[in-house]
């Protein structure tokens, strides 16, 4: 018995470590994961037990019920393709939920080491792009021109966020003491993530920026008013304070960045074609969703017809903004609420939200921070309008809450 615990522990942190893999590499590494988490918690003579234990975590039940959800969706869509891709990407709510509370929690050292190597494998790659930045610095500043970014494996915005994720992932392995070798270790995870949050104003992404100082702020707020520790949130804040100031002074890009930003909004408010235009393609979609919502919203114009009545809207308001540019909203709570209306709207984020609150998780604060990292990208992107954002999204808070369910803080 004790060796099939063993085995399934194993599957379980490879299927982990396969799915955040998949963030940089490839979206078939996160179908092996799915596929493997779900047989090795379906697969199992204690299959019984299992359903049991599932029916009693009102947790993992509302995260499954939210698959069903957007299925009742269907008898309010005519677009019963663009429908089903919809229910697809949102497949990892009906997977994951039971198969993560009956999975976890994993021993100590080897949920360290699915953290470990998730933050290795970002920061790796970081010193590549960082090297590809300086060896081509002309050519990628100048993109900053153009509301490209420096190079980064496949998603900018997705690998923003996970290395905003990372940082306070070291800082989490710092305190743990985790090592492999030696004790003194732990320092290089440290001095690893302050590197990180330097290299994240180099990328200049927003998404992740945003996310990194409100967590920041989070960490500061949970230790100076939940543990006490006014030591930890005064060297906390100076060291916010610091790296912002110098990197705002200090980085090429973010100055860049700042003067595209300014020049694209403005293109926007003064009402010219904002076709090709980031921040401005944004605030349109959202401006377009907007009313879109306004026309149905309570129920929504049903998940299958959400395109189709985006478009028809970009028509009739600005037919010159070109086809390929008339881009569904860029903010999850609008996709939803465009989809189901303002009554599944609630109905999909209660959880999500309450999620926080749940077994003490905002006392958690490694939880906490990467928590408001991912939950803030849903107001510029619609994150889970992806598979890769829904299962990325489900894999990490899900697996942070069951392997620190029994814990009431960190």
């Amino acid at each position: 018995m004790q060796s099939n615990s063993n085995l399934r522990n194993q599957i379980t942190a490879s299927s982990c470590v396969l799915a955040m893999l998949s963030l940089l590499f490839s979206k078939f590494l996160l179908t092996i994961a799915m596929i493997a988490l779900i047989a090795n918690a379906v697969l199992n003579p204690n299959f019984k037990l299992y359903w049991q234990k599932f029916k009693k975590d009102r947790l993992a039940v509302a995260f499954t019920a939210l698959f069903f959800l957007i299925a009742l969706s269907y008898f309010n869509s005519t677009n019963i393709g663009y429908w089903g891709e919809r229910l697809r990407v949102k497949l990892p709510f009906l997977i994951l939920p039971f198969a993560f509370c009956n999975l976890f929690p994993l021993p100590k050292k080897l949920f360290h080491y699915i953290l470990f190597s998730l933050w290795l494998t970002i920061f790796a790659t970081c010193i590549y792009s960082t090297f590809h930045f300086f060896t081509h610095y002309e050519a990628s500043l100048n993109a900053y021109n153009y509301a490209k970014v420096i190079w980064t494996p496949k998603d900018h915005i997705r690998f923003s966020l996970a290395v905003a994720t990372c940082i306070w992932i070291g800082v989490y392995l710092y305190r743990e003491e985790f090592f492999i070798f030696r004790k003194s270790e732990k320092y290089i995870w440290f001095i690893g993530s302050l590197l990180l949050v330097f290299y994240l104003h180099i990328l200049s992404v927003r998404s992740g920026l945003v996310g990194f100082y409100l967590s920041a702020a989070y960490f500061i707020f949970y230790f100076a008013v939940i543990k006490k520790q006014w030591k930890h949130a005064v060297i906390a804040a100076l060291a916010t304070i610091s790296i912002c100031v110098l990197a705002f002074i200090v980085s090429p890009t973010i100055q860049m960045k700042l003067g595209y930003m300014r020049y694209d909004l403005n293109e926007y408010f003064t009402g010219k074609n904002v076709s090709g235009r980031s921040d401005a393609g944004r605030l349109m979609s959202q401006k377009i969703s907007w009313d879109v919502l306004q026309k149905n919203v309570l129920v929504g114009v049903g998940m299958g017809d959400v395109e189709d009545e985006v478009k028809q809207e970009y028509a009739i308001q600005h037919p010159e903004i070109d086809d390929n540019q008339r881009f569904e909203p860029h903010n999850e709570f609008l996709f939803i609420a465009v989809g189901i209306g303002i009554i599944g709207l609630i109905l999909f984020f209660t959880p999500i939200f309450s999620f926080f609150f749940v077994s003490n998780n905002y006392r958690k604060w490694l939880l906490a921070c990467i928590y408001i990292i991912l939950l803030s990208s849903f107001f510029t992107e619609a994150t889970l309008e992806m598979q890769i954002g829904t299962a990325l999204f489900l894999f990490v808070i899900l697996l942070l809450h069951y392997q620190f369910k029994s814990l009431s803080e960190l």
